[in-house]
């Protein structure tokens, strides 16, 4: 049509330019539209060449499916097939590019440099599933994709909020030993938590860090909160495991607190007793106290309600020990303990103490008290 228009209009230049063009294409391929059925591989990579340029051509390309519908089609040179592939990409016919590679590769007619164009074609038309069909079989045909092309895969699979693709190509770069951008992992296991995969996300974060892969602290301490929330406690103690055996998981202070908490409100005091001293294992080398104030408060008050006497009062001579001053919580829920259980000695000598670290009682604290002198009558 743009040649027509420039003979119309007088055009000399590029006329002229465009005339060679057509006239060397019809040298080299003919007219294979009018010359019907290709009847070898020659005409056949003459058609496909045609094709690739002129891909809107309807009529070449019902040719070019009629040809591959027919059973002499395998007698075709190889070297066309990758061509053939990338003009039904051209066309936008990607269903049917999927269905020609299918075939093709079953048959062991495409060259190993082949699948990469197939790849190309279906990313960029978000056909994850499709694509993950073609990484598959490269690598059951030692043919693995690139690290390239799989960071590009979960960056669309984690766009396109599939989940279910994204950790299955985490597996493949894992298997296949790639190291990708922190970024990628981070938003894929960020994916995976929003869609409740915890125990994907939990094994994706264990397989890093063993394979020597750090993520920072974002997504594991993220993780320690999804699975505190859900009452995973085996995933958080497989985590806290890794942790203190590791340099490559990071856990903030903030969400073990949290996580500390929801386990003390949980477990019986044993279990949390046990998981306290993981948590401080695995921060032993920053110098710092791990547990906060809040925290103390709800391990005091829980040991506390479990007649756990002598724990609770354990937990609060390591506050004291800390150079942490003890609350008005901590103390009362000591008090109110050790009226219940009749250990009213501890209970007034605790009343000594917090009225001398400048915490004035309040109804509760005495009512506590006089409930121990009331059981004890």
């Amino acid at each position: 049509g743009r040649l027509d228009a420039l003979r119309s209009d007088g055009g000399s230049g590029e006329r002229v330019c465009l005339e060679e063009r057509e006239s060397a294409h019809q040298e080299r391929v003919g007219d294979p539209v009018r010359s019907g059925r290709p009847s070898s591989p020659e005409e056949m990579e003459k058609l496909v060449v045609a094709l690739v340029e002129d891909s809107k051509n309807e009529e070449l390309v019902e040719l070019v499916q009629d040809w591959m519908s027919d059973e002499d089609s395998a007698a075709l040179s190889s070297r066309v097939y990758p061509e053939l592939l990338m003009a039904l990409s051209r066309l936008k016919q990607i269903s049917l590019m999927f269905m020609e590679w299918k075939i093709l590769s079953r048959e062991g007619l495409l060259l190993p440099d082949s699948h990469s164009g197939v790849l190309e074609a279906l990313l960029k038309d978000c056909r994850t599933a499709q694509y993950m069909v073609v990484v598959e079989t490269m690598v059951e045909c030692e043919l693995p994709p690139t690290k390239e092309v799989m960071e590009s895969l979960i960056r669309c699979c984690v766009r396109n909020s599939d989940s279910r693709h994204a950790h299955a190509c985490l597996d493949v770069s894992l298997k296949q030993e790639f190291v990708l951008q922190k970024t990628t992992y981070q938003h894929a296991i960020t994916l995976l938590l929003k869609r409740n995969e915890v125990d994907k996300a939990a094994k994706l974060v264990l397989a890093l860090s063993s394979a020597g892969i750090g993520l920072g602290q974002s997504p594991c301490s993220a993780l320690l909160k999804y699975a505190g929330r859900r009452r995973r406690f085996d995933l958080i103690w497989e985590l806290l495991v890794e942790a203190e055996r590791s340099d490559f998981i990071k856990l903030d202070r903030f969400s073990c607190n949290q996580t500390l908490e929801k386990l003390a409100k949980c477990l019986p005091s044993g279990e949390t007793l046990q998981f306290k001293e993981r948590f401080e294992a695995v921060h032993t080398e920053i110098g710092a106290s791990l547990i906060d104030e809040k925290t103390y408060e709800v391990l005091i008050d829980v040991m506390a309600k479990a007649g756990e006497l002598e724990q609770a009062e354990e937990i609060y001579r390591e506050v004291l020990a800390r150079g942490m001053r003890p609350t008005r919580d901590m103390f009362q829920s000591i008090i109110k303990a050790c009226g219940k259980y009749r250990a009213l000695d501890n209970a007034f000598e605790l009343h000594e103490q917090m009225m001398l670290s400048g915490i004035n009682p309040n109804a509760a604290t005495f009512n506590a008290l006089m409930n121990g002198c009331r059981l004890a009558v």
